[in-house]
């Protein structure tokens, strides 16, 4: 499994909504010290910002993490099991 490199040049993209799962993700990342940027997104439809979550995760699942590299991680644990 890769290691989550704290010195990444760009961090990774967590959008995701409060009450949907993404407080978990961010306070894991705060503790282990590795940069996030959180975007706030409303995945329901008709919303102006569900197209920017389609972008990158076409099921418009929240949370959705994008790593520096571009890859997409669509489930807490595997957002949480990726710091490790």
């Amino acid at each position: 499994m890769a290691k989550a490199v704290k010195s990444a040049a760009k961090p990774a993209r967590l959008l995701g909504c409060k009450g949907c799962g993404n407080a978990i993700v961010e306070a894991a990342y705060a503790i282990a010290g590795v940069p996030l940027d959180v975007e706030e997104v409303d995945y329901s439809a008709g919303s102006p910002t569900r197209a920017r979550l389609l972008e990158v995760n076409p099921l418009g699942q929240v949370p959705t993490l994008v790593l520096a590299d571009g890859t997409v991680m669509t489930e807490s644990l595997a957002m949480l099991q990726h710091l490790d």
